[in-house]
């Protein structure tokens, strides 16, 4: 095992820095209409018609942009013919721009057939983001870049993914602006997170070093006025605390941790396309889409809009598609939390029927430590080493802190005859969520817990 997980080192650069050409089309107005279905069909989605972004536009009155204004100024664009998606409808000609499809790959692991929507092959032009914070930040990465907010203000964990896509897409912005933009001018990130650990300071690596190379400023706060601002039951809200000011009054967008919020719409709308196109083209099985969850924001907005979907093509059984979450950050009853949470502040009732289904441990795995059974985010364990190089063996390679921790519990009910079971009786399609950049790093607390032996470590 520890042979097969130092081979795969030198994949993480190749992984981390390989381009694809990507087609960022798709005029919008006030219907999507998906052109890639066996016969053409119109869907109507939960798009608003709103005014432009305005400098002074803002949150509830805070000081903050607007993110619905936010939103419909990045969905404006140049009439372009659509190779994916056309809308229609409006007096105004808008566009979304959409990524190429991610491909979908077939695996046998454990003689099962599966499917895995490969988001982390997706790269968003500019920035170069992939997997899944390629379609949370479609919309941010999609803003004209003299039109960008002056400030992007988010927290969270040292070596978040979301952290690193952020501290791109601004660094892009500023790149493509050039000669064009004066000191002034200059586009900032700026990152709350709780004290950087010593080791941390004294050698920069991962998505941190990354991140702080890119420009992002990071702020530190003890350990209590960081659960004061950004705690709470939910682990936080999508609207900023009312006690953070924004840096420019006006011109600063704040970003949840984690992207969670009304910003990953329509990454997420294109997503559910994709994946309910790729379903009619196998005669429509009952089928579990399967996503690693932090925040599980990508699995509520993908859940809401296959349902939308579905119901306006009116598929008498909507429930053949089901969007199963696999927590990765605390446990079923958080990710509950967080999903209701988002739910209402989207105009949705946050009630329990209307969210993913949530993969628990199997009752015999609930003693293994953890929280009910959840392995601990970011907590190295031989287990999650041993599913890496598992899956990696059958041809699918994924990170440490999301992947390999959601097969680890997926494996569990691999072959599951339990009706409560989301996997049981469905054929499974999981969502790759990228994040292999941050592998090295994550192997570095590998190698500190004695799990892997001494290896060259980039």
């Amino acid at each position: 095992m520890q042979k097969s997980s130092t081979c795969l080192l030198a994949f993480v650069v190749c992984a981390y820095c390989q381009t694809m050409t990507l087609a960022f089309q798709a005029p919008r107005r006030r219907h999507l209409t998906y052109n890639n279905w066996r016969r053409s069909t119109t869907v109507q989605l939960p798009i608003e018609c709103v005014s432009p972004l305005r400098a002074t536009a803002t949150a509830a009155g805070s000081g903050w942009i607007n993110t619905k204004d936010l939103l419909q100024r990045s969905r404006r664009c140049s009439d372009n013919e659509t190779s994916m998606a056309t809308i229609d409808g409006g007096d105004a000609d808008t566009v979304v721009r959409f990524p190429s499809q991610s491909s979908v790959e077939r695996l046998v692991i454990r003689d099962r057939i599966c499917f895995i929507k490969r988001d982390d092959n997706l790269f968003l032009p500019g920035s170069n983001i992939s997997g899944n914070k390629a379609r949370k930040f479609l919309s941010l990465n999609n803003l004209p870049d003299d039109e960008f907010p002056d400030a992007l203000v988010s927290y969270g964990g040292h070596q978040s993914n979301a952290m690193v896509a952020l501290a791109a897409i601004v660094s892009s912005k500023n790149a493509a602006l050039g000669d064009r933009r004066t000191h002034d001018a200059t586009k900032r990130f700026i990152y709350y997170s709780k004290p950087i650990p010593r080791y941390l300071k004294q050698n920069p690596s991962g998505n941190f070093l990354r991140a702080t190379s890119l420009g992002m400023e990071i702020r530190t706060l003890p350990h209590e006025e960081y659960r004061s601002l950004f705690g709470g039951l939910h682990g936080g809200s999508a609207m900023p605390p009312a006690d953070l000011d924004p840096p420019l009054a006006g011109r600063s967008l704040w970003v949840p941790q984690g992207g969670a919020s009304g910003v990953a719409q329509d990454g997420a709308d294109v997503l559910a396309l994709e994946i309910v196109d790729f379903w009619a083209s196998r005669d429509m099985p009952p089928l579990a889409v399967c996503c690693p969850g932090g925040t599980c924001t990508t699995a509520l907005l993908l859940s809401r809009s296959i349902k939308r979907i579905l119901r306006d093509k009116r598929i008498q059984s909507a429930d053949n598609i089901k969007v199963v979450v696999i927590p990765c950050v605390g446990n079923d009853e958080y990710a509950m939390r967080q999903m209701a949470s988002l739910d209402k502040s989207l105009g949705g009732r946050g009630a329990e029927k209307d969210m993913p289904a949530i993969l628990k441990p199997r009752v015999d795995a609930r003693s293994r430590g953890g929280t009910k059974g959840y392995l601990t985010f970011g907590e190295p364990t031989i287990e999650i080493l041993e599913t890496f190089d598992e899956l990696n063996n059958a041809g699918l390679f994924l990170d440490l802190l999301y992947g390999a921790p959601a097969w680890t519990l997926m494996l569990q009910h691999w072959r599951s005859r339990d009706d409560n079971c989301p996997l049981t009786g469905r054929q499974v399609l999981y969502i790759h969520s990228g994040g292999l950049e941050g592998i090295s790093s994550q192997m570095t607390r590998y190698k500190h817990k004695k799990l892997i032996e001494e290896r060259t470590i980039q």
